[in-house]
């Protein structure tokens, strides 16, 4: 294993945890969208079947919250905070880089900017407590059960794999940007066209009544 001071934990076991909550996530949420929409719907960013806002956020909440776990009304105060403030930034950055939203809480009530509410706010405290308190030692108990060689190649072919799910990610939306740029553009002109073509349209239609009067 790797081991840094900073965190008290390695750095192997910190990316299981990534990559087990980021699945546990895609799961969550796919299986949410599906039943709503009644067909299979692939949630998240990337193509694979990982949310990582859901892997960032309970990690987030494993490394800051830890040392306050027992104290159970600042832990649920601070998940909420951890919680919606990285949902809000990550909004914010997904709609900014790439102009697209992939959630949206507006018909919600006290949302802010469609990013955060305060309702879905409340539940990720109370999931982010549970994770913690019941869910997060069974997953110690199953990363901590891996050979270190095999954990070593296990982290290998998933970065590697991770990092390649990004840049095809990252290279289709941006030319899926580019396209619908296009597309606006050419809208664009053929509403001016056509604007004009009616425009003249209607210049000849009154020069001939005038000549037939």
């Amino acid at each position: 294993m790797i081991y840094t001071p900073l965190l008290n934990s390695s750095v192997l076991a910190l990316f299981y945890y990534f990559v087990i909550y980021s699945f546990m996530g895609w799961c969550i949420e796919s299986v949410y969208a599906t039943i709503n929409k009644r067909e299979f719907v692939n949630r998240g960013f990337l193509h694979g079947p990982f949310c990582t806002i859901y892997g960032f956020g309970t990690l987030s909440i494993i490394i800051l919250l830890k040392p306050i776990e027992s104290n159970y009304a600042f832990l649920f105060i601070g998940a909420v905070f951890l919680t919606s403030s990285l949902e809000y930034i990550t909004g914010y950055i997904l709609e900014t880089a790439f102009n697209s939203t992939w959630w949206d809480y507006s018909d919600q009530p006290y949302n802010l900017h469609g990013r955060i509410c305060l309702s879905f706010s409340m539940i990720w405290g109370l999931v982010a407590m549970i994770i913690l308190k019941v869910v997060h030692p069974y997953i110690v108990y199953i990363v901590n059960s891996i050979p270190p060689n095999k954990g070593r190649m296990i982290f290998y072919i998933t970065f590697v794999y991770l990092m390649i799910d990004f840049i095809i990610t990252v290279i289709i939306i941006l030319k899926l940007r580019s396209l619908l740029t296009q597309l606006n553009a050419a809208y664009s002109d053929l509403t001016d066209k056509l604007s004009d073509f009616k425009l003249n349209l209607g210049n000849t239609k009154d020069i001939f009544e005038l000549k037939l009067d």
